[in-house]
């Protein structure tokens, strides 16, 4: 049996907005799970845990509302992991087509950067890009990042080709990644992909 709790928890008081993914994390490492939830057009969210049943919303002050220019993205696909070992959760967001993921370093605190142009995600433009997720795939001790991504309907016929791709960046340990996604094949469309923080 469960229970709506969504207004006595604090998380209906910010503007309506169109939630898209929601992320269930520790990101200011307090034993208390946080909740970000990427927005479509609007500016994200995310929800520190107040340890009474109540969550405040802080994406502004955060750091991980909008771009690095200022701009509400059209988010899609979240997800969590500390891809540079400094001990915090660090946040992979997808966007729309003709933008590039977010990728929010987690300085503590639940305070964030935007390191996506440092870190070499900012060739990632084509197509819609769904769910992603951080993953160990090569076992190098170091969270790469995994990102499906297509078109909003399925192409057919000729287009068929052009379905979409899957993204994946290894992770070089040095706050950068490389796109190694053709060495890995498979041209699909892909929606969603899930797993728990990587940590």
């Amino acid at each position: 049996m469960f229970t709506d709790v969504s207004e006595s928890a604090g998380i209906t008081k910010p503007e309506p907005t169109y939630g898209f993914s929601p992320c269930v994390a520790d990101f200011d490492n307090d034993g208390w799970p946080d909740i970000y939830v990427a927005a479509d057009a609007k500016p994200s969210l995310l929800f520190q845990n107040n340890r009474n049943g109540t969550f405040r919303e802080t994406g502004l002050l955060a750091g991980v509302a909008f771009d690095i220019n200022g701009r509400p993205q059209a988010g899609m696909g979240v997800g969590a992991g500390d891809y540079d070992g400094n001990g915090f959760l660090d946040i992979i967001k997808t966007n729309f087509s003709d933008d590039t993921p977010s990728l929010y370093r987690n300085e503590g605190s639940a305070l964030f950067t935007d390191v996506t142009f440092q870190s070499g995600l900012a060739g990632q433009t084509k197509s819609v890009k769904w769910g992603t997720a951080f993953l160990d795939f090569d076992n190098d001790g170091w969270p790469d990042i995994f990102i499906v991504g297509g078109p909003i309907y399925p192409p057919r016929g000729a287009f068929a080709s052009e379905a979409g791709n899957r993204i994946l960046l290894r992770n070089l340990g040095n706050g950068r990644f490389e796109d190694i996604s053709r060495q890995c094949g498979g041209r699909y469309f892909s929606y969603g992909t899930t797993r728990p923080p990587y940590q």
